[in-house]
């Protein structure tokens, strides 16, 4: 075009820039399929955006093309939250200038910015994938239905420690109380079985419910009403146990048989035991439904209240036997496990029948205690409690991880 306007006489500072700008959209051009070639995002970008601007435009580069087809090919990773997927998608591509800022990166498809939000997407779901597969090895390690023999259950153990350096290695923290958990775990591998490691699968659940900021709600069976009182005690223990090492908490108790509000939710510990001690236990229909729907009422979780993100909401239920109406029982407790409620149930004495406490309880989260040994049970789960608590704070992540290791 420049030629031809030369042989019609067009003035030569206009046929002289008509060049220049023709050789430089030429020179972006080749930088741009150059980049692409070495997989140089962000320089071909940036000059496939210069020429897109230009006076002499060029077809729109995010039709298609290998810039394109790695913008497609992680936006299907992401829908598919396939960290495999995506790390495949952008492989080999890297940026020239790292996170550095231009217009061309400001718009949705553009295959810089998509490519520093994969980079980052990648670790992030490799992660969640991570975190799964480690929840539940331990999940089944403090199940007691897995019926894991102490051999199985170091080798999970060694398993989870392998799963955890591999989550250190992406960013995440294994904190104090995180910690902790796993000393608990490898004392129930390292228990002689029953009580002992009825112990310790206990003090594993006190350090999850004490997580970030905890409602506990007690369950009560007062329908024996001389078995009642006798949990009065019990439930004092678990109370202190549980205050002593949580913050903000929130205690509410609700008696049932027939169901009784005994306590609304309060921050006061000692209001809280003395409302439990005052109540006159009654005799009647022990319907936990009726008992577990009282429970929801009391965290409010129907109601438009601001609730902290790091609320852990706990029904601690202590029986002397198999609850009335187990069908009834077992339909409220799936309306508050999938609100996110933990539920743990503490059957007490040779009445209690573990196999229908299980269908009423979060998975690993039931317990049967013989009546004599009732507050003696939680003063021990508790006293492992504050032992590992300690440990976990004088040992660094990699000295928690050798001990599951060489728990064999």
């Amino acid at each position: 075009a420049a030629n031809a306007a030369e042989a019609h006489k067009v003035d030569e500072s206009a046929v002289n820039k008509a060049r220049a700008e023709a050789s430089a959209v030429k020179q972006r051009w080749q930088t741009a399929q150059e980049a692409i070639a070495r997989r140089a995002v962000d320089t071909a970008e940036v000059m496939l955006w210069k020429l897109k601007g230009g006076r002499i435009r060029m077809d729109d580069w995010r039709r298609d093309g290998p810039l394109r087809e790695m913008v497609d090919a992680v936006r299907d990773a992401e829908a598919a939250q396939d960290w495999q997927a995506m790390q495949k998608a952008i492989e080999g591509w890297h940026e020239d200038k790292p996170g550095t800022s231009h217009d061309a990166f400001q718009v949705e498809d553009s295959p810089t910015r998509n490519l520093r939000i994969a980079a980052q997407r990648v670790n992030e779901l490799r992660l969640m994938e991570l975190r799964q597969e480690v929840n539940e090895t331990l999940n089944g390690i403090k199940d007691p239905a897995s019926q894991l023999s102490q051999a199985e259950v170091r080798a999970e153990l060694q398993r989870a420690a392998h799963i955890i350096r591999e989550m250190l290695k992406l960013g995440w923290e294994l904190t104090p109380a995180k910690s902790a958990r796993l000393l608990a775990m490898l004392g129930k591998a390292q228990s002689d079985g029953g009580r002992e490691a009825s112990i310790a699968r206990l003090s594993n659940a006190a350090l999850q419910m004490m997580e970030g900021s905890p409602r506990f709600v007690f369950l009560w069976d007062q329908s024996v009403a001389e078995l009642g009182a006798e949990f009065k005690p019990a439930i004092a223990t678990i109370a202190r146990g549980l205050h002593e090492h949580s913050r903000g908490a929130l205690w509410a108790c609700i008696a049932y048989g027939p169901a009784e509000v005994v306590q609304e939710p309060t921050r006061d510990l000692e209001h809280f035991l003395s409302s439990v001690e005052a109540h006159p236990c009654s005799a009647g229909s022990a319907a936990l439904a009726k008992a577990f729907r009282a429970a929801k009422d009391l965290f409010k979780l129907d109601q438009k209240e601001e609730h902290p993100a790091d609320e852990q909401r706990v029904i601690i239920h202590i029986t002397r036997g198999s609850p009335e109406g187990s069908k009834e029982a077992h339909k409220a407790f799936r309306v508050l496990q999938e609100l996110g409620v933990m539920v743990v149930s503490i059957g007490v004495g040779k009445d209690a029948k573990v196999e229908s406490l299980m269908k009423s309880a979060s998975a690993g989260l039931v317990f049967k205690v013989e009546t004599s040994s009732l507050v003696s049970f939680f003063q021990d789960a508790f006293k492992d409690v504050t032992r590992v608590l300690k440990a976990s704070k004088s040992k660094g992540p990699d000295e928690i991880l050798q001990l599951l290791e060489n728990s064999s």
